[in-house]
Parts: structure tokens; sequence; C-alpha cells
């Protein structure tokens, strides 16, 4: 034991004496105990709910940031340059790098302090962010309204809350697209909610006037502001597109292949048209104004793209001279004479075709012609038929193509293209094979080389044999006629309607009849087999078994994407039995007339409405021998004729037409 306590005091007493010497030493030196930091500021600054401005800095003090109005509170997190400072914000101690607890935020200005304290206890540096929330918006305007079917008049401004719009029958519903001015914003549309800048469900229609109403609620919940579209449907919508509502008007050419909107052909009466691939219009010759007011016959082609008019070959004088060249090779030089009632047509390779009609020779003489003339878009050329007058048809076998086959000379004849690029030509007013002159109903196919009677009599006046009303015959064949109208519909199926032509009594008149040709039998499909029928108009805008137009020739025919055969105006029979000039307009759907438009009474004037906008309103004065054709989304055109303009007085038509349906 004593020598365990002798140990114990060996190693204690060394270890006192020398922290007793090591503390005289200290005090001897006089050494100061270490300073206290005095870095007071922050290396880092973050709010919650947004950057801040400028972007945080050391040396930056002042700082604002603006958040949206359901940002009702916000933290801060500073991170102290020294992690021995103190740091509050608004006077709560907030750890370096630690968030803070939830500032609550007023609307407007909001001010945050943070105030950093160094080690020392006596330096500081104070920052502050000026947080601004911003209060609910209280627009309840729109920037955009856009419909699916039409354009809203008048233009979209946010500050005009009612607006109109017409819409043809064919437009069965509608969508809207409404785009708020600030995003935040609710809308609805007839009480359903629609998404800003998206389209609305599908809207059914009615007949007459619709009202859809926008309603759109601002982001404060209290502010509101409906806009409201009455979109009024219509049987039919008419524009006048273009030309005069005056009769008689000169043409104005331009430059020949130059399109315009200062041109536009001259008032022009039994003219022909076709219709090519693009869909671009084709008017060539009639009779007509010229480009020095002069009237007479013309042989000047014209294209029409859907806005504007371009003179592409002939002459802008009446009266002009045919330049046949030799048969067969085209030339620059050649050119058909001035004519009328002639006939025309476009195949699938875009080649513009004339046959016949009421013809300007090469030697100035006037009369009925059979030449055939193809136009390839720079050369005309002379394919078939006389550069004489009065030929007689050269028939050949019935069924046989024959290169002396040909059609005699005629004027008023119809004619239509098949999928295959034939020609049918049927009847007209003209010359048969023994030197008779009178109606004809001879059927002819030209296949681009040869021509093939099919069908018919080859002699004059030949009465109308109609068999049973629906049923298929081989003895079934229409009468004489000419001025009469045709279609042909998808299947390649012609449809032949009215003229002036020889009943099933052999009686001359005004015919209403309607037949079909499937390439080997009639069929009379609608109408009578008897003259100088009234017309039976019925409800208009409904179809029905027992409407049916009345005797006319003269009229003009459209066919739309639908196989609806489509008819205006004529020299007819009204409802009342007078006849006159017509206006009316029908849609035959294979099986019932629908009277669509117009006047069920004769000798109607136009009305015009305003040049460009359309109107249920707006309907073209009764007229004969106009010419038309359908756009791609069967809207129906309409160019000139002889009828009463809009005063009521009797001249000639250059006024363009668009029918929506």
């Amino acid at each position: 034991m004593r020598m365990h306590r002798r140990f114990l005091y060996s190693l204690f007493i060394p270890i006192v004496i020398g922290l007793v010497i090591s503390g005289c030493r200290g005090s001897r030196s006089g050494t100061a105990p270490a300073t206290l930091s005095s870095l007071a500021g922050l290396s880092g600054l973050v709010l919650s709910s947004g950057p801040l401005s400028p972007a945080f800095a050391g040396g930056t003090a002042e700082y604002t940031c603006q958040v949206l109005h359901p940002v009702a509170s916000v933290t801060v997190t500073p991170t102290a340059s020294d992690e021995r400072a103190v740091i509050t914000v608004n006077g709560d101690p907030v750890d370096s790098g630690t968030a803070s607890g939830p500032i609550d935020l007023q609307f407007g200005p909001n001010t945050i302090t943070i105030l950093v304290t160094a080690e020392d206890g006596a330096t500081t540096e104070a920052y502050t962010i000026t947080v601004t929330r911003n209060a609910p918006s209280s627009d309840a305007n729109l920037s955009g309204l856009v419909l699916s079917s039409r354009q809203l008049s008048p233009i979209f401004t946010e500050n005009t809350i009612g607006y109109t719009c017409k819409l043809p029958r064919s437009v069965a519903s509608i969508t809207v697209t409404p785009t708020a001015s600030d995003g935040h914003a609710v809308i609805r549309v007839n009480g359903t909610p629609v998404p800003s800048g998206q389209a609305s469900a599908s809207m059914a229609l009615s007949m007459g006037s619709n009202s859809i109403e926008i309603l759109v609620t601002a982001e404060d919940g209290a502010t509101s502001k409906t806009y409201t579209v009455t979109a009024g449907r219509y049987n039919s919508l008419q524009t006048w597109v273009s030309g005069s509502s005056a009769k008689n008007q000169p043409g104005s050419y331009g430059e020949k292949g130059i399109a315009s909107e200062t041109n536009v052909p001259g008032a022009h009466y039994y003219s022909t048209q076709c219709q090519d691939s693009s869909g671009n219009f084709w008017l060539f010759g009639g009779f007509g104004g010229d480009s020095t007011g002069s009237f007479g016959h013309l042989n000047d082609l014209w294209k029409f793209d859907g806005t504007q008019w371009t003179w592409i070959s002939g002459s802008n004088l009446a009266f002009q001279l045919g330049s046949y060249g030799v048969k067969g090779v085209p030339s620059g030089t050649n050119v058909p004479g001035a004519r009328g009632e002639t006939i025309s047509w476009m195949d699938s390779s875009g080649n513009f075709w004339v046959f016949g009609g009421f013809v300007v020779g090469p030697a100035g003489y006037i009369g009925l012609f059979n030449d055939l003339w193809k136009f390839d878009g720079t050369q005309w050329t002379w394919v078939s038929g006389s550069n004489a007058a009065t030929q007689w048809g050269s028939y050949g076998v019935k069924g046989i193509a024959d290169p002396t086959n040909v059609p005699g000379a005629r004027m008023e004849g119809v004619a239509w293209i098949d999928s295959h690029d034939n020609l049918w030509l049927f009847g007209g007013f003209g010359w048969d094979a023994v030197g008779g002159l009178g109606r004809l109903n001879d059927l002819w196919k030209f296949d681009g080389t040869q021509w093939t009677w099919v069908s018919g009599s080859n002699l004059v006046e030949p009465p109308g044999n109609y068999g049973i009303k629906g049923v298929a015959a081989e003895s079934n064949i229409p009468g004489g006629r000419a001025n009469g109208i045709a279609w042909v519909d998808s299947h390649d199926n012609p449809w032949l309607f009215g003229g002036s032509g020889c009943d099933s009594a052999g009686s001359v008149g005004s015919l209403n009849d309607l037949w079909n040709f499937d390439g080997t039998q009639w069929t009379w499909v609608s109408g009578s087999n008897l003259r100088n029928q009234a017309g039976v108009y019925g409800e208009q805008g409904v179809a029905s078994e027992t409407n049916v137009p009345g005797g006319c020739m003269g009229h003009v025919s459209w066919i739309d994407s639908h196989d609806n055969l489509w008819l205006s105006g004529g020299q007819g029979w009204d409802s009342t039995g007078d006849s006159g000039f017509l206006n009316s307009l029908w849609k035959f759907d294979g099986a019932q007339w629908t009277w669509v438009a117009g006047s069920n009474m004769s000798d109607q004037p136009g009305s015009y409405g305003v040049k460009g906008v359309a109107s249920e309103t707006n309907i073209p004065g009764a007229r004969e021998n106009a010419i038309g054709w359908t756009d791609s989304n069967d809207n129906i055109w309409l160019f000139g004729g002889l009828g009463p303009d809009s005063s009521g007085a009797f001249g000639y038509f250059n006024d363009l037409w668009k029918f929506e349906m």
C-alpha cells in the first residue's frame, strides 16, 4: 500500500508543477482572448413564391417580388455569410439556411425585413423584400371570338358584345371558340364551361334565328360580361359577287392572260360554260356586250378563279370570224368564230371543248354549225365537223363509231361528259339526216376521235315515248327538244329536264319532264308527258312528292357532291299558269323536288343588296339562258342571262351570284 501511494504522488506532482509554470508564463506575456466576428451579411436569400428582383447579391439590400392573388403567404430562407451570426425575419429568429415560418400577405405591397446580427452582437445588416400580392383580376373581356362556319358581323372587337352571322340550311351545327383577355377568367357558352382558346361542343341550329351566349366571369368572381351571337340559319343565302345590277353592261377585259379585280365580262346571254379540276369556271361566247359596248355574238374565253376574272382567248369585239386552220392541227392563229347557243365541256386533261351553235363563220355568214373545237390552254384545234353552216347529220349505223359520223349543225343542245372523258350530246334545234330543220332527240357519244349515234331519231320533231313513269324500257325516248338542261351524276348516269320540245302527243311547247339514261335505256322519272304545265311549288324549303317545276326552257343547271340536281330560272310557267321569266331555284334529290329560293311568280326583278354580303333576302332577278356551276363547298354560282334588272327593266346581265345552301 505505501509503495502504491508513492507511485501516484510521483505522477501527480510533476503535472501540477507544469500547469503552474505555464500559467505564470502566460501572465507574464499579456496575450488577450480571441476577437468575435463582425460579419453580418447574407450569402443567400430565397423567397418561396417567386424570384427576387434584382437577383440576390450580397451587396444589395432591397428586393421586390410579385405574386398572384392566390398566394396568401410566403416563407423566407436566409443564409448567413457567417454561420455564427443571428438572423431574424420580421423580428422572429430564423436559423441560417432554414425557412422562416409563413408570413401572411395582404393584397398590395408587403414589406419583409431580414436583420442579420454579427457574432460580436454590435454589427448588423438589414435586408428588405417588398412582396406585392396582386388582387384578383376584374378583366372579363374576350380577346377573340371565332365561329366554325362563318365570320362574325361586325368583325370582333373586345368592346362589341353583339354579333350576327348568317348560315345556309346545309350548316346544321356550329362551334364557338372564345379566347379570354385574362387567362384566369372563366368562360361559359350557353351555360357550359369552355376553356379559353378552345372550341365549344357542337351546337345544333334550328331554322331561323339561334342565340348563343358567351358569359365571361373575371378572376375576382364578381365581374362578368356577356357576348351574344345571333346565328340565323336559312334555306339559302345569296351573295351578289361581281358585275352590275343594271342591264346591258360592256366588258372590262384588261390584259389578256392577266387576272384583275377590275376585269369582268360584259353582259352575256346564251353563253356556254364548264369547270376544270381545280374549280376554275370557264365562260365562252354568247350574245352580249363587247369592250366598246356594242352588242353581238362573241368568241371571248374567260376564266374565273373564285375571286377574279381573266380574259384568256378570243376577241374583245363582237362578230369575229372564225379562223379554222388545218383540221387536227393546233395553231396560235386558230380561233372559233363568235357564237351563241353552243355547248362546251372540260376533259380530265384540262382541255376545253366547244361544239356548234349559232356561229359567225369564216366568211362572215351567221348560221348553225357542227364544228368541234379543242383549246389546250394555249392554242385552238379544229377537231371535227365543217367550217361551213347548214350541215346535215351523218348518222351511220346506230351504236357503231365511224370516222364519217358527225352530228348535224345545231344550237341549244345539251351535253355532259362521263368519267371516261366521253362527250354525250343530246338534241337541240338543227339539221337532221335528210335536211329537215327542227327539234332533235338524237343522242351522240364522242370518244375524243369518233362520233357514235347512240339513241333517238335521225329526223326532226319526233314525239316523246314516255312509257310508265319510273320504269326503264328500250322503247322509251324523250321527244325532240332544244334549250333544255342536263346533268351527269357520280354513276355516269345523265339526267335530262325540260326545254322547248315535243310532248307525247307531238305538240310543241315548254316541257317539265325529267329523264334518266342508264347507258342503254331511258326512264321517265318526274313531271308531265304534256307541254306547258304550271309549276307546283308547295312550301319553300320542304320536299314533296307533288312538287314539280313548271314547263320551262333556257334554265341553268348544276349537280352537287350528293348527286342532288339543281335548276334555276328559265322562261316558263309559274305557279299560277302564267308564262314568263322565272327566278325560282329548285332541288331534286332523286325522288322529290324542293322549291328552295326565289319566287313562284314570273318576271320578278332582282334584289341585290350589298355586293359581297350574303343575305337571305338577296335574289337574282328572273332570267333565261344564264350559266352556272358549283364549287368544292357545294355553293352554286350563277352568271348573266336575259331578264328584268333591279329596276324591272329587261335586258342582258353580267351579274355574278353565289348561292349557299
